[in-house]
């Protein structure tokens, strides 16, 4: 091989390689439970990931997590806002509540132990519907809030939720 050639090969190459590492849609899983439900889902981003679900019906939505210093048992209520103000509201997503544990390690001939942090996880299924899809395409979210625990939403990651949305709208069973 010359070094014509060699060039000619790098590029090709690189800027193939260079839109595989850009195209979120190449992050999207694809898993299959034992009941024939088909799930497509986001990386877990610190707050959101997106999911799309087929089995007798289609579930389309967003899976929202924040932390808060309050419990909040048998809560329910999400808000999400976008950039331009808008928001969502809805009062039905039951929101669930967990305290988060620590591993604490143990000294020189103990064991380690679990202890609570006091930091509770809170999370809520948030339906993307036809009629709002166009806010979750158009605009970015920034700013969650489950059961009244708000969560502002970093740029980053509310641009990667908008390209995960765009992704998953398009999947077929």
């Amino acid at each position: 091989m010359n070094l014509k050639q060699l060039l000619l090969l790098l590029v090709v190459i690189i800027p193939t390689f260079c839109y595989a590492q850009k195209d979120p849609c190449r992050k999207i899983n694809r898993s299959i439970d034992d009941k024939g439900t088909t799930t497509f889902s986001s990386p877990q981003l610190k707050h959101v990931r997106a999911l799309k679900q087929f089995k007798d019906n289609v579930y389309f939505g967003l899976l929202l997590q924040v932390n808060d210093l309050a419990p909040h048992f048998d809560a329910v209520g999400v808000v999400i806002e976008f950039e331009d103000g808008t928001t969502l509201r809805n009062d039905e997503v039951k929101i669930t509540c967990k305290q988060e544990a620590t591993e604490i390690s143990g000294g020189y001939a103990s064991a380690p132990s679990v202890a609570h942090s006091g930091q509770y996880v809170l999370q809520g299924f948030f339906p993307i519907k036809e009629e709002n899809m166009a806010l979750f395409a158009n605009k970015k979210i920034v700013k969650i809030q489950l059961a009244g625990a708000p969560q502002s939403i970093p740029e980053k990651e509310a641009e990667q939720t908008m390209a995960y949305i765009a992704c998953l709208k398009e999947v077929k069973p």
